[in-house]
């Protein structure tokens, strides 16, 4: 079964939805996101054993132990790999940022225990809009750049979440397989 780790943005759905439907506009070269599966991916895990699920939701448990509930803002639009050459559209994170990435080392320190590979690039705390099927008209991704962001209010994040994405001909279905409050690890 296909699966990744993640926190839920449902409170920033509306604040999403219109920001997409803003930079959607003058291109058909991206893939965009559903609004109901944006997500701040934390590790993806990809095609697992099904006897392998247990043992992940139990490293979750231990690695979210001392992790405490803890607020979000929103950051800029950004671009793997880069901004010159988008492939992957993004929003990033601003405030909460750094927490987020001492929970992406622990949970990845807590899995390569068992044999899951740590990531080779350097980690990057963001929420996947879009994958760029071809090349970008530059002046369209000049303008999604210059895209004035809704008001995103400060969200705070109670729960990661173990997703199983089953993929369907029009597009991807998370579900999620295990749920880890932040408030009741304690």
């Amino acid at each position: 079964m296909r699966c990744f780790i993640g926190i839920p943005v449902e409170e920033w759905r509306g604040e999403l939805s219109r920001l997409l439907e803003k930079i959607k506009r003058g291109t058909r070269e991206v893939k965009w996101v559903k609004a109901e599966n944006l997500h701040v991916t934390l590790k993806f895990l990809g095609e697992i054993e099904e006897e392998m699920v247990e043992k992940i939701k139990k490293t979750l448990a231990e690695s979210l132990q001392d992790v405490t509930a803890f607020s979000l803002t929103a950051g800029a639009l950004g671009a793997f790999p880069s901004l010159s050459s988008p492939r992957i559209i993004w929003l990033g994170i601003g405030e909460g940022k750094e927490k987020i990435e001492k929970i992406f080392k622990k949970i990845e320190r807590g899995l390569t225990e068992f044999g899951i590979s740590p990531e080779a690039r350097k980690y990057h705390p963001h929420i996947t809009l879009g994958r760029v099927k071809r090349r970008a008209d530059k002046g369209w991704w000049k303008e999604v750049l210059n895209t004035k962001l809704p008001r995103f209010p400060r969200m705070v994040v109670r729960e990661v979440v173990l997703y199983q994405s089953c993929l369907h001909p029009e597009g991807p279905e998370y579900k999620p397989i295990g749920r880890y409050n932040l408030e009741e690890l304690q």
